[in-house]
């Protein structure tokens, strides 16, 4: 059967004109005010505390082995054998070191283990679940609240809620009458508080509009839960199948990507904003990134090539930027209260030494009309995994490199 999800990739972004519906601030830079250069190369970088103060912050560097934190007082931890990721909390109360290893005996079957620490290191408990051979890996997220873990299958359509003991509160069967798909579409998002998550599922993998597939839709859903596994509120959307959710910071609204791909390629897709399960806003970008304001009245949506600025509050799209492609691609964006300022961290995507990076990196800062305010640029430095803070009241930003990072500071 043919899937939705290889037409992904040929999807063509028509360029669309910046426009804005709102004054402009006065004319602003920002300024370099520190360079940490890393003694190792990083994998990735995260942020943590830059937000609200740049007195508290600290850097987690994840490199080959180990991860470690800088500008605070806290010992590396040796990743373990079979690493994968490292899940962080949005605010980074908590985290969590995946690791994939063969179980005893059983050569199709691996064992999958979570560890989960505080903040301080502590180790607060540890989950194993098995994993045949074709089964996805799962999606994880932790919350910031008391670092209960929500785990969920694609494939089966479930969702797992464990609470701060690591025990299984509650299994969400999404789709009970649904078969084993590894093409069903799942994904979610905690918001601030770590209380609410934000789901999007399809019923089945879809295929294309016109095709002899008897159910070509994936009739693709969004949920609200408590992080107890308690629904909130569910909708259906619109088009074909989803690809990503977003949660705004109070959890009171919800984007979700929709589309639908035609026996000929052609794609229409839309992002859908919606409070307590009613659409108040549609888009036609395809996000790959969003970002709520910390006042949660704004939200910046972006795909590879084109941002898009949405007052919440009025429900319209106060300005729209397409970045040419011979510039590179979006990798990152962030957005501050009020929408005072948008920042788009862009680069060129290069396969090297047997690895996709990104390379020439530059920054645009936009500011409440989406004027080009400032652009910084980064020649010679390349990055895994973008890396990219603005503080809330868009005094700061921070911006991480494959060996380095740098903080600058807004000047009048």
């Amino acid at each position: 059967m043919q899937r939705i999800s290889f037409f992904l990739n040929l999807i063509l972004i028509i360029p669309v004109a910046l426009w804005g519906q709102s004054q402009s601030p006065q004319n602003y830079h920002y300024e370099l005010v520190e360079s940490v250069q890393l003694t190792k190369p990083a994998v990735s970088l995260n942020f943590l505390g830059f937000n609200e103060t740049d007195k508290s912050h600290s850097v987690v560097v994840k490199d080959k082995n180990t991860l470690r934190w800088l500008n605070a007082d806290k010992p590396e931890i040796n990743l373990p054998q079979g690493y994968l990721t490292t899940v962080i909390s949005k605010t980074g109360q908590y985290f969590g070191i995946v690791s994939l290893n063969p179980a005893s005996g059983v050569d199709a079957t691996k064992q999958i283990t979570i560890d989960v620490y505080s903040a301080d290191k502590d180790q607060l408990y540890s989950l194993e679940q098995s994993k045949h051979f074709d089964d996805s890996l799962p999606l994880i997220a932790i919350s910031d609240a008391d670092g209960s873990l929500i785990l969920g299958h694609n494939f089966n359509g479930k969702i797992y809620f464990f609470n701060p003991n690591g025990e299984l509160n509650e299994t969400v069967d999404l789709f009970p009458d649904a078969e084993y798909d590894l093409e069903r579409v799942l994904s979610f998002d905690l918001d601030a508080s770590g209380s609410k998550l934000a789901v999007v599922a399809g019923r089945r993998g879809a295929s294309p509009l016109n095709s002899v597939a008897l159910h070509p839709s994936a009739e693709p859903q969004v949920y609200l839960f408590t992080t107890k596994g308690e629904k909130v509120w569910r909708t259906n959307l619109p088009e074909f199948n989803t690809s990503a959710v977003k949660i705004s910071g109070d959890g009171k609204y919800v984007v979700a990507s929709n589309y639908t791909v035609d026996v000929r390629g052609n794609v229409k897709k839309r992002s859908t904003v919606l409070e307590n399960g009613d659409e108040i806003f549609d888009t036609d970008i395809l996000f790959k990134y969003a970002s709520f304001s910390k006042d949660n009245e704004s939200l910046i949506l972006a795909d590879n090539t084109q941002a898009e600025l949405i007052d919440l509050t009025s429900r319209n799209v106060m300005w729209r930027t397409n970045v040419p492609r011979k510039q590179g691609m979006i990798t990152s964006i962030k957005i501050s209260e009020n929408a005072g300022i948008a920042a788009l961290l862009i680069a060129k995507n290069e396969f090297k030494n047997g690895a996709f990076i990104f390379t020439k990196p530059h920054l645009k800062i936009l500011d409440n009309a989406g004027k080009l305010q400032q652009e910084i640029s980064f020649d010679k430095q390349v990055f895994k995994k973008p890396a990219l803070n603005l503080s809330s009241d868009a005094a700061r930003i921070v911006i991480g490199f494959g060996d380095a990072y740098q903080i600058y500071q807004k000047q009048f």
